[in-house]
């Protein structure tokens, strides 16, 4: 079906060979080396690092004294494409026509729209069930956020379209039918453009209708939902004859209560590699005003007020993220066609690689490629992929489960406290478990996983209870330990001290209120630092770590992802700050330093760093990492979602570049004048969110800062 590695470096090499030496003569293909081709040096260095070895013998065995010649002109070329910056699939690197350059760009383009509307007709289901009174509408900029979230990163496709380029012997032909375009004038281009198009898509049909890459929603009913109708009647009527003083009104009041039809909700969506869970709760509104009626001396006002069963937008719209759906996507279930093929799994890390480059919320995946290729050859693809491939996406662990919430880290010192255990291995428990309680099964006893665990850290009953009981009074076990019968009796049972003392079970009563409830968060929190401490947790020892938290689940990727979580979070990189006051600029250290937590831990996103959905995963572009840093310290620089290096330029005042002191926020010409903006941490180094490093320490006394510095210095 497809050619292995080496095929891939014999088919460039051999046109590299033949074109090499007229090539670099041509004034079309300097124009295209100079405007660089990222993608390209990526399948070079991928031919490099796979076949250099044969090709050398081959070169030698053939050709004798004349390899040391060839190797040259091989290390010139590489040399001459390494200021890629663009694609190049077309002849891979050789002289393209300006018609090929149009429709490469233009497969990008379609590629990236068809990407984006795939969670289109997710946020218009959600807006529409709360579209008319009286139901308040859902949030326009939560819904924008959900399609980001819920959008599968584009280079997954384009990976795949350019693995095809590179494989497919009909790729010649393929690229000649468009070779001889005219798209000397605009009218002629925009109509190559439109014909190109309506091919692209049309040969894209059955990559984007295919189930994987179709948003599938599931649906509930709402419940609950109630209106109350209050009516008062005010009666007069007009004093008897010598009746002093006249008489009240009579006043009579009604309330009434009827029940709102049971309607359909999004209860959940997953695309790809993407899923979510949308959480709903009753709210009560205000009264409001139902109007007045008059009938003879008597006027009846009427109050109406709602309880509705509204989408939570606070715990809603977090998606988890599937490494191993992605990866057997890419390897075995991806629909093959005219402009995308499986990839082979020795060529998998060449397509990671080449993602990364295209995309910066490409999955970034802790893969071990050699055992995963060893493992392949023993026991197929799809059984080892979960073992070796462990998933992070933004340069995040886990995508949103890289931050703990602020108000847990007492309780979470305090349930390790209790039995000498981390508290930040508690706080990643907790995020792995329930996100930090925000999934229902975390409170919810008729709720829970498919194999029956319970409560905020998801514990079995039986291990709550004890594995002494073998069912009784109504209720039944399963061999993995859940508990099974009418959920009163359940919830009773388990929550009863002198049952878990009884049969033996690790269920606490840490809050001391006569239950040990495993939905209560202060007995679940302790609960699992006394189990994770009697599964040999020792602080410091990693082995001895990892090997408690596998007593918690045995799959080696659940191990890996909440020690390496929790590694984070113990570090300070990951968390949501909170208690930080004081400081500004001008000498003061604070707001210099409170960035160093995202070094390392953040992306650069043109527009993002504006909500917190952003901002807790590390999301920054320049300006709202400045908001975001000053913020901490407790000065507002002016509305985040409005904030921009443009707003930042007028705050503050003005100071001479030789008066800069930590603090100070400076300035640099980029895409456009004062279009980037940083913090200056002193000794010629600013720090800021750049698109290359996401946050970082950058030196702007040499090199490219210094030449774009512009001089303007802001003291806020």
């Amino acid at each position: 079906m497809s050619q292995d590695s080496q095929d891939i470096g014999k088919q460039t090499m051999d046109q590299i060979g033949q074109g090499a030496a007229k090539g670099l003569k041509n004034k079309y293909v300097r124009k295209a080396l100079q405007k660089g081709l990222k993608v390209l040096l990526k399948i070079l260095k991928f031919i490099m690092q796979k076949v250099v070895l044969a090709v050398i013998k081959a070169l030698l065995a053939f050709f004798g004294p004349y390899v040391l010649a060839i190797l040259l002109v091989i290390i010139l070329l590489f040399i001459v494409i390494d200021s890629v910056v663009d694609f190049d699939v077309f002849q891979r690197g050789a002289e393209r026509t300006p018609a090929e350059e149009l429709f490469d760009k233009t497969v990008r383009e379609v590629i990236i729209d068809r990407t984006s509307n795939i969670p289109n007709s997710l946020s218009s289901q959600l807006a529409s069930q709360q579209s008319q009174a009286p139901y308040p509408a859902v949030s326009e900029s939560w819904l924008g956020d959900l399609e980001k979230q819920m959008t599968p990163s584009w280079a997954l496709t384009g990976t795949l379209y350019y693995y095809n380029a590179i494989k497919s012997k009909s790729f010649k032909s393929f690229h000649n039918k468009y070779s001889k375009v005219d798209i000397s004038s605009k009218s002629k281009r925009n109509k190559a453009i439109t014909d190109f198009r309506n091919d692209i898509n049309k040969e894209y049909d059955y990559y984007f209708k295919d189930s994987s890459m179709t948003m599938n929603v599931s649906y509930g009913r709402s419940s609950g939902e109630y209106k109350v109708t209050k009516s008062t009647t005010s009666c007069t009527r007009p004093p008897s004859e010598g009746e002093d003083p006249p008489p009240l009104p009579t006043v009579t009041s009604t309330t009434t209560k009827s029940n709102l039809p049971s309607r359909s909700i999004v209860t959940g969506a997953d695309v790809h590699y993407i899923k979510n869970t949308f959480n709903y709760k009753l709210v009560t509104g205000e009264w409001t005003d139902g109007g007045t009626t008059t009938s003879g001396d008597c006027t009846t006002s009427t109050q109406i007020q709602y309880t509705l069963y509204l989408l939570d937008e606070a715990t809603s719209g977090q998606p988890e993220y599937d490494a191993n759906t992605m990866i057997s996507f890419l390897l075995i279930d991806a629909p093959e066609g005219k402009f995308s093929r499986l990839v082979k799994i020795k060529d998998l890390q060449f397509i990671m690689d080449l993602g990364e480059q295209m995309d910066d919320s490409f999955p970034k995946l802790t893969i071990e490629y050699e055992k995963l290729i060893k493992c392949a050859k023993k026991d197929g693809i799809a059984g080892c992929i979960s073992e070796y491939v462990t998933g992070t996406f933004n340069n995040s662990y886990l995508g949103f489960y890289s931050w703990y919430p602020g108000n847990y880290r007492d309780l979470y010192q305090a349930a390790g406290d209790a039995f000498d255990v981390d508290w930040w291995l508690i706080a990643s428990l907790h995020a792995q478990e329930t996100t930090f309680s925000t999934n229902p099964v975390a409170t919810d006893p008729a709720k829970g996983s498919s194999a029956g665990a319970k409560g905020h850290f998801q514990f079995m009953g039986l291990t709550w209870l004890g594995w002494g009981f073998k069912g009784g009074n109504g209720l039944t076990v399963s061999r993995l330990g859940n508990i099974m019968g009418p959920v009163d009796v359940m919830v009773k049972f388990i929550s009863d001290p002198s049952q878990i003392a009884r049969f033996g079970g690790f269920g606490m009563d840490a809050n001391k209120n006569g239950l040990s409830s495993p939905w209560e968060i202060e007995d679940a929190a302790f609960t699992a630092s006394k189990y994770i401490k009697a599964n040999g947790y020792q602080k410091g020892n990693e082995a001895a770590i990892k090997k408690a938290i596998r007593a918690y689940n045995h799959s080696t990727s659940y191990v890996n992802e909440v020690y390496n979580r929790g590694i984070k979070f113990r570090d300070g990189v990951a968390s949501v700050p909170g208690g930080v006051v004081g400081g500004g600029s001008g000498g003061n250290s604070s707001v210099v330093t409170i960035g160093n937590r995202w070094i390392g831990n953040s992306v650069y996103v043109f527009g993002g760093g504006r909500n917190q959905n952003d901002i807790a995963r590390g999301r920054f572009d320049c300006s709202s990492f400045v908001h975001w840093a000053f913020n901490q310290v407790g000065k507002n620089l002016g509305s985040l979602g409005s904030t921009s290096t443009e707003t930042l330029k007028k705050l503050g005042t003005a100071v001479p570049t030789n008066q800069m002191q930590p603090g100070d926020l400076v300035f640099f010409d980029t895409y456009k004048k004062d279009g980037h903006v940083g913090i200056y941490v002193g000794d010629g180094k600013f720090i800021g969110a750049q698109s290359s490093t996401g946050v970082a320490i950058a030196n702007m006394s040499s090199g490219y800062w210094a030449q774009k510095f512009n001089g303007r210095v802001k003291r806020i």
